[in-house]
């Protein structure tokens, strides 16, 4: 038996897969539904049927990186990959609470429910500690879209090395393309993690913002604070 598995930190995808690789098609789209299918699957101890393959992962991954540019679809340089990095915030693009919303929900498919429960969330805990910092931007992958990245100490392992979690923004919107996380967690998103402390430097900045990002979870929340 896996054990206990908090599926409610996954995203819709890895749910689907989850189930799609112990031989349970499903087209459901609610979260609720699919977390409650592979709490099932775990109590019921159903043995993977398809093997994840290296191509799998790469198409994945290619996915993430992969951006609409006229009408052409163009696939950005890994975050790893980047070389040119910098603490320089001051060309990042007014990012807004909703722009990480819409994220959050349309292409993560968060609950209501769990967008209202930040404060009992991992992520957000971190951040209150002060577990995120050094926020960077790299500019170099097209004129269109950045790369933004901070470090996360985790909460049990503070002498270990630091989780790198990013997002991949449009510049011209604010728009949040996609994120993820060198964690072991499969790439949840912490997006929490960079736009909190991005608003944080932009305030010593300066910069004025009609609302300012706080944010969730070792998966992720943002709040919004006036």
């Amino acid at each position: 038996m896996e054990g206990d598995i908090n599926f409610f930190c996954w995203q819709v995808p890895d749910l689907k897969k989850y189930l799609q690789v112990r031989g349970i098609q499903c087209s459901l789209g609610r979260k609720i539904e699919l977390v409650r299918l592979c709490e099932l699957a775990n109590e019921l101890r159903l043995e993977i049927l398809v093997k994840d393959t290296e191509n799998e992962y790469v198409d994945f991954n290619r996915n993430r990186r992969s951006v609409t540019i006229g009408s052409g679809i163009v696939v950005l340089e890994p975050m790893n990959r980047v070389e040119e990095w910098n603490k320089d915030l001051t060309r990042i693009p007014d990012v807004k609470s909703f722009d990480v919303l819409v994220y959050l929900m349309n292409k993560c498919g968060w609950s209501s429910d769990r967008l209202t429960s930040y404060k009992i969330d991992n992520g957000y805990r971190l951040y209150l500690a002060n577990h995120i910092d050094n926020v960077q931007v790299s500019h170099g992958l097209h004129p269109e879209f950045m790369y933004l990245k901070c470090t996360c100490v985790p909460e049990t392992r503070q002498s270990a090395q630091p989780y790198i979690p990013w997002i991949l923004l449009r510049c011209t919107s604010g728009e949040i393309i996609s994120g993820g996380c060198t964690c072991v967690a499969l790439y949840i998103v912490k997006i929490w993690t960079v736009t909190t402390v991005i608003a944080k430097k932009m305030k010593l900045l300066q910069w004025r913002m009609c609302s300012r990002l706080r944010s969730v979870q070792v998966t992720c929340i943002l709040l919004m604070k006036n």
